[in-house]
C-alpha cells in the first residue's frame, strides 16, 4: 500500500538454469555413442578374431592334407600303414598296429609351426581311409585343423598319379628298346640300347640313330588326354581331349598362336613338322613326367592273377571266356582277391581254365586282370599249336605245329605251318603274354608283365557314352595280333631254290652270301649286273630299286643247328664266321621263295645233313 515502505520485487520469466540441463543432456547423448562404438568396436574386434581363427583353421586342415602328401610322396606304401611317429595320425583305431593304439586313443595333434606350440596356434590331425586306393587309386583324407579354439575340417581324395591318367602317355616316342619285333639286332645307345641314361629324345637328336619310331596315322583318333616326353611324329591323327608335350618347341604355342602353328608342338624333322588335328584344344608345353609305364604295379592290385600265356574273350553279357592251359602255367591256380579284404571274383577252376571251352566267368569289374611268368620250373618253350587255347576253329597259336612234328620234316614227314611270332623267347608259353579281345561289359584292368596282344576288336558294350571301360597295360608292348604263318617242308637234295632278295640297304657284300651256299650276283633294277664281289649301290637312293638274286643249293650257314632261325641276331652272331658287317647291314627287308607259295616270317634253315633249304623268309 502507498507509504507503507514495503518494497515488492517483481519476477521475470527467464530461462535461467537451461544451460546447465543442455549440457548434462548433451553429455549423456555423447556417452551412449561412445559407449555404442565401444561396444560395437568389442563386438568387431570378438569377429574379427573369429575370422582370424576361422581362417588359421582352415588353413591349418590344409597344411594337414600337403602333409599327407608330402609323405605319400615319400613312399607309396604310405597309404597303407600306421605311422606311430606322426602325431596327426594317431587317434581312436580298431585297426591292428604297433602304436599302442586303440577305440579309446586320444587324437593326436602336429603344429603347423614347429616352433610355435601354444593352445592358440594351429595344429593339423587326419584319418585315413585307403578302401579304394586298390581300385580307384586315391585314399579319402579327412582333415581337421585347429587354432584357438576353433576346428574346421575338410575331406580331400588323394592319390599318385600314374600313366593311367592318360588315354596315352609315353617317356620317348620310340619302341622299347627290348623289343625284339622292332629291334632284332638290338639297337644303339641313343634308342635305349645301352639303357635309360643314354637314351636320347627326339629333340636331343635321336635322329638318323636308327630307332624305330612311334607313327600316328590319319586315321588314328585318341579320346583323352595325351602326353608324350617327346616329339610326337605324326601324320593326320586326331587327338580330341588335350594334347601335352615336353617338347621344348611346343613353349612357342600360346593363346594367341594361329591354330596353323599348333604343329611347334609336335616332331620336327628337318624343319617339316608332323601333323595333326586336335579338335580345337590347345595343345601345350608340360614339364617332363617320368610316370610308371610298366605292369609292375599291377601285379599286387584286386582281381584274377594268372601265370602262363593266358587267353581272354569278353562277351557282351558281362562275361569273359579264360583259357589257361596246365602246360603255360604249370599247374598254378590263378589267385582271387577283391578289394579290401571284400568278395574275391570267380577266376576259373584249373580243370575249366584247361578246357576246350575254357572258364566262362563274370568280369572282375573295378578290378584287375594281371598275367604275369609261370614258376621257373615250367619249361620254357614255343607253343605247340593251339596251346594257348580258343573258341573251336580259333584256336592260338595258328598252325600246324604239334609237341609230335619234327623240328625239321624229312621225306617221310608232311609238311607244317606256324605262326613265326611265336619263335620269340618272350612269346614262349610260361612267359606272361595275355591275349584279349571281344565285347566288354565292365570297368577292368587288363595288365601282363610281357605283352598285351590284342587278337581281334575290342568294343565298349554301352558305346563311347557307356560306363564300361577297358584299360591295356604291358611291360613290353601292346600289340595288334599279326601272325605270320610260314610252311616247313622237307628237304630234297641238290634242289634248286632261287630266291629275290629286296635290299633294305644300299650295300651287301656278296663275297661273303657265298659263305652260305649262296651263288650270288647282284643287278640293279634295270638290269645291269654289278658282278661279284663288294658291291655299293650309293648311286640308287632308293633301296627297293636294288635286287639281289640268288640261288642257293646245298648252302650252310656255319655253326648253324637243324631248324635255326637266320635273321639278323643270328648272322651277327656268326660274325667269327668271317660274316661281316657289311652283309648284316644288308640283310632283306622281303625275300620271295620261287619254287614253292609264298610264304612270310623269319628265315629258318632247316636241315637234312649237310643240305638246308630256305623253307621261310625274312619279314
Amino acid at each position: 500500500m502507498p507509504g507503507s515502505g514495503v518494497l515488492r520485487r517483481v519476477r521475470g520469466d527467464g530461462d535461467e538454469g537451461m544451460a546447465l540441463v543442455l549440457v548434462v543432456g548433451s553429455m549423456l547423448v555423447l556417452a551412449m555413442l561412445a559407449f555404442t562404438a565401444l561396444a560395437f568396436t568389442m563386438a568387431s574386434q570378438r569377429f574379427a578374431r573369429y575370422d582370424q581363427d576361422y581362417t588359421s583353421a582352415m588353413s591349418a586342415a590344409q597344411s594337414g592334407v600337403d602333409d599327407y602328401i608330402s609323405r605319400l610322396n615319400r613312399s607309396e606304401a604310405y597309404t597303407t600303414i600306421i605311422d606311430c611317429a606322426n602325431p596327426a595320425m594317431k587317434g581312436p583305431t580298431t585297426a591292428t598296429n604297433t602304436c599302442g593304439w586303440n577305440a579309446s586313443t586320444t587324437p593326436g595333434w602336429s603344429p603347423v609351426d614347429g616352433t610355435r606350440t601354444g593352445e592358440m596356434d594351429a595344429f593339423f590331425h587326419y584319418t585315413v581311409d585307403a578302401s579304394r586306393v586298390t581300385t580307384e587309386g586315391t585314399v579319402t583324407l579327412t582333415v581337421t585343423g585347429r587354432a584357438n579354439g576353433e576346428y574346421r575340417t575338410i575331406e580331400a581324395a588323394v592319390g599318385k598319379g600314374g600313366s593311367t591318367d592318360y588315354v596315352y602317355y609315353t617317356d620317348f616316342e620310340s619302341a622299347d628298346p627290348s623289343n625284339v619285333q622292332a629291334y632284332p639286332s638290338g639297337t644303339s645307345a641313343a634308342c635305349g640300347g645301352s639303357g635309360y641314361d643314354a637314351a636320347k629324345y627326339w629333340w636331343e637328336g635321336r635322329s638318323g640313330a636308327g630307332c624305330s619310331e612311334i607313327t600316328f596315322a590319319s586315321g588314328d583318333t585318341l579320346q583323352g588326354s595325351v602326353f608324350s616326353n617327346d616329339s610326337v611324329l605324326a601324320a593326320g591323327p586326331t587327338f580330341t581331349d588335350g594334347f601335352l608335350t615336353a617338347n621344348p618347341e611346343c613353349h612357342n604355342v600360346t593363346t594367341s598362336t594361329s591354330s596353323s602353328n599348333w604343329k611347334w608342338c609336335l616332331r620336327n624333322t628337318s624343319g617339316t613338322y608332323s601333323t595333326a588335328n586336335f579338335n580345337g584344344v590347345l595343345p601345350q608345353y608340360h614339364d617332363p613326367l617320368y610316370l610308371d609305364d610298366t605292369s609292375a604295379a599291377f601285379a599286387g592290385f584286386p582281381g584274377c592273377h594268372y601265370v602262363g600265356s593266358t587267353r581272354i574273350v569278353f562277351n557282351s553279357d558281362g562275361t569273359m571266356t579264360v583259357w589257361n592251359k596246365t602246360v603255360n602255367n604249370g599247374g598254378t591256380a590263378p589267385t582271387a582277391s577283391g578289394a579290401n579284404g571284400g568278395t574275391a571274383p570267380s577266376c576259373g577252376s584249373l580243370a575249366q581254365l584247361d578246357s576246350a571251352s575254357g572258364a566262362t566267368v563274370s568280369v572282375p569289374t573295378d578290378l584287375v586282370i594281371y598275367v604275369g611268368a609261370a614258376p621257373s620250373t615250367v619249361d620254357r618253350r614255343k607253343c605247340y599249336s593251339g596251346e594257348i587255347g580258343g573258341a573251336t576253329g580259333a584256336t592260338l597259336p595258328l598252325g600246324t605245329y604239334k609237341s609230335t612234328t619234327p623240328a625239321t620234316p624229312v621225306q617221310s614227314t608232311a609238311p607244317y605251318t606256324y605262326d613265326t611270332n611265336m619263335n620269340e623267347a618272350t612269346k614262349y608259353c610260361a612267359e606272361g603274354n595275355v591275349y584279349v579281345e571281344g565285347v566288354l561289359k565292365g570297368r577292368v584292368t587288363v595288365a601282363a608283365a610281357q605283352s598285351v596282344v590284342v587278337t581281334g576288336d575290342i568294343v565298349l558294350a554301352g558305346g563311347l557314352t557307356g560306363t564300361d571301360m577297358l584299360g591295356l597295360v604291358a611291360t613290353n608292348s601292346v600289340e595288334a595280333f599279326h601272325p605270320w604263318v610260314a610252311t616247313y617242308s622237307p628237304g630234297k637234295v641238290n634242289e634248286l631254290v632261287q630266291l629275290e632278295l629286296r635290299l633294305q640297304v644300299g650295300r651287301v657284300d656278296v663275297e661273303h652270301l657265298q659263305q652260305f651256299g649262296l651263288a650270288a650276283s647282284v643287278q640293279r633294277s634295270d638290269g645291269r649286273d654289278l658282278g661279284v664281289g663288294t658291291a655299293d649301290h650309293g648311286l640308287d637312293p632308293d633301296p627297293a630299286a636294288l635286287v639281289l638274286r640268288a640261288e642257293v643249293q646245298g648252302g650252310r650257314v656255319p655253326g648253324a643247328a637243324a631248324g635255326q632261325r637266320v635273321d639278323r641276331p643270328a648272322l651277327a652272331r656268326h660274325r667269327r664266321h668271317g660274316v661281316r658287317r657289311g652283309l648284316v647291314d644288308g640283310l632283306p627287308e622281303e625275300l620271295r621263295v620261287r619254287h614253292a607259295p609264298e610264304v612270310r616270317g623269319p628265315a629258318v634253315l632247316p636241315s637234312m645233313g649237310e643240305r638246308p633249304v630256305v623253307a621261310a623268309v625274312l619279314r
